[in-house]
């Protein structure tokens, strides 16, 4: 069976690690925490998960990624956000590819993270979203939502996934939220925008 080294990169996480590592520590084989020296109690919980925690100066985010990689023991490597949690489904996923794998690499929708987003060029949140506003005349999440819905629109024109499949893999875990979102900017319904185009 294939083994898998969870990447984490943290500072001070105290909020959101313990379900983030309660989440995936039965389908990994080690946790690997890469901690910009945190003030909260971040270590504390990571070592009631028998991760090894390693402090290391931040340098970017990217970088810091990349670094906490190197500290693996696996070549398979999931890495996380401290506020990300694997649902069951994917659970069960990883699974079934550690015991049978069959491809290079695997990936799996994510909510985007703004901090992550933010770090990508070297930002806070707070400044990303001003400078964001300033330069697009809207907020990066409303930006976030017209890809996913233009995104949307192409998978019901080319594809024949369902519904509720077109929803999950742009990033909606609700579907009534995708119906909504999807007639405020399309004037339509996801089935009314499939169907226009079977008519033509």
């Amino acid at each position: 069976m294939e083994k898998i080294s969870l990447v984490i990169i943290t500072f001070n996480e105290e909020k959101d690690i313990h379900r983030c590592l309660s989440s995936a520590v039965d389908v990994v084989d080690e946790i690997v925490v890469v901690d910009s020296f945190s003030t909260d109690k971040t270590e504390e919980i990571c070592s009631r998960f028998n991760a090894r925690f390693i402090k290391h100066k931040f340098e970017g985010h990217i970088e810091q990624k990349n670094w906490a990689i190197t500290q693996a023991n696996y070549p398979n490597i999931l890495s996380l956000d401290a506020d990300e949690v694997l649902s069951d489904e994917l659970k069960k996923s990883i699974l079934s590819a550690k015991s049978n794998r069959d491809c290079d690499g695997y990936y799996f929708n994510r909510k985007t993270n703004l901090k992550e987003v933010a770090g990508l060029i070297n930002m806070s949140p707070s400044a990303f979203c001003r400078y964001f506003k300033i330069r697009t005349h809207k907020t990066f999440f409303s930006f976030l939502i017209e890809l996913k819905i233009r995104n949307a629109c192409r998978l019901l024109s080319e594809s024949e996934m369902s519904i509720s499949q077109v929803a999950f893999e742009c990033g909606f875990e609700n579907i009534s939220l995708f119906n909504v979102q999807f007639k405020r900017l399309a004037n339509m319904t996801p089935s009314s925008y499939r169907n226009s185009y079977r008519n033509t």
